[in-house]
């Protein structure tokens, strides 16, 4: 790949909102956009072939439409987001006004529900939820309460923290894994000061300290990003 322009592609809806596009094996495509309730005829899913001609499309249910407009009238669309983390083989997702994670079957052109979270009264003082799904588990993390992991097999429950062996048993966020990679990047003098403040927790031991403390004097200050990067076990 040496990023010369291959060729354009003509979807048949003009105005697609915040598109994840997915390519199948085959070269069709697979298309999730917010379904707004401007819309006139509101789409959650398209399915494409690999020239862009419409093949199919599944229509969102009611809680699954975004308004556009806040209660004051001004407009937020688009400060909500489709998130489709693809960890697994799965096509699982969420839009970010709900508290459901959900599975569109393209066989079928359906979506189902998988795991809602009840938060009850308390939900409108939760800014935002986000869900995902790996291997083995789902997890939520919830602001100001933490990451709660779901076993698949036995549905047992438990709040969960994600570590980074190779960094100490710093704390991942689960927003770092997509498309069955686990990524993040950082500025050698943002992971310098990462390092201090999780020094600073108490939450590590002796030789994870060592290891933090290893890792911030071999950084460069006008080096470039570093990164940490690792494939997710299926």
């Amino acid at each position: 790949m040496d990023g010369a322009f291959v060729r354009d592609i003509n979807i048949p809806i003009n105005d697609l909102k915040k598109p994840k596009v997915i390519q199948q094996p085959n070269g069709d495509f697979v298309i999730f956009q917010l379904p707004f309730e401007s819309d006139p005829d509101p789409v959650l899913v398209l399915q494409c072939d690999k020239d862009g001609k419409l093949k199919n499309k599944c229509a969102p249910s009611k809680s699954m439409i975004v308004n556009p407009r806040d209660k004051d009238g001004n407009y937020v669309g688009f400060n909500n987001e489709i998130i489709l983390p693809r960890n697994t083989e799965e096509y699982n997702f969420m839009i970010s006004t709900s508290d459901t994670l959900y599975n569109y079957d393209p066989f079928f052109n359906k979506v189902s529900p998988i795991l809602a979270l009840d938060c009850g009264s308390t939900r409108s003082s939760i800014p935002y939820i986000y869900m995902t799904d790996m291997p083995t588990h789902y997890f939520v993390f919830i602001p100001s309460k933490g990451v709660v992991g779901i076993d698949k097999k036995s549905k047992k429950q438990s709040y969960a923290m994600i570590k980074n062996d190779f960094a100490g048993g710093m704390e991942v966020p689960l927003w770092s894994f997509k498309n069955g990679w686990y990524c993040q990047a950082f500025e050698p003098m943002d992971l310098s000061d990462k390092i201090d403040g999780w020094i600073a927790t108490g939450k590590c031991t002796e030789a994870e300290k060592k290891q933090l403390e290893k890792m911030k004097a071999s950084l460069d200050p006008n080096g470039t990003n570093v990164v940490f990067m690792g494939k997710i076990k299926q």
